[in-house]
């Protein structure tokens, strides 16, 4: 899941350090559609997790099994969230040389953002896996339940975000 929203970080990384004023344009003029995608995904997501029969062996099984499918939708979800590519577009805006960025300066920027939100996930997984051992299976079923809650809740807010840009 890091991994996926570290590579969702680094596309918007790569369209501000570009400059790539259309893919930008696009995200903005679609907004709409975006919250509401990722509003229902972000439901989806909460459901499933609400619903999800845990077992350690289940749960083993499901993160090696679906490595690709939770990389694949922690990206989609970073993706569909138009306020981090306004938030790297004014980033780089402050940040950026006045005469643009070369290739070269682009590319190491990309890396360093796609190297930092790594490290940064891996920590937070460092950290949590120290948490997992720590706690019964009991307790991480109740923080699956209640994360799914509010899972479920910021996707309706996203999916009302959405639904009051069109206003």
């Amino acid at each position: 899941v890091g991994g996926g929203i570290a590579a969702g970080d680094a596309a918007f990384a790569a369209v501000a350090a570009l400059g790539l004023a259309s893919v930008s344009s696009f995200m903005l003029a679609n907004e709409r559609p975006l919250h509401l995608a990722a509003g229902l995904f972000l439901i989806w997501l909460g459901l499933r997790s609400i619903f999800a029969k845990r077992s350690d062996e289940a749960a083993l099984t499901d993160a090696n099994g679906g490595a690709i499918r939770e990389f694949a939708s922690a990206a989609l979800l970073t993706l569909t969230n138009p306020p981090t590519i306004i938030m790297f577009a004014a980033v780089f805006t402050a940040l950026a040389p006045r005469e643009g960025m070369s290739a070269s300066s682009a590319a190491t920027t990309v890396a360093g953002v796609l190297a930092g939100s790594m490290l940064w996930w891996c920590l937070v997984v460092l950290f949590a896996s120290g948490l997992h051992h720590a706690i019964g299976a009991r307790a991480r079923a109740v923080i699956d339940q209640v994360s799914g809650v509010v899972l479920v809740a910021l996707g309706a807010a996203e999916i009302n975000r959405g639904l009051a840009a069109s206003r």
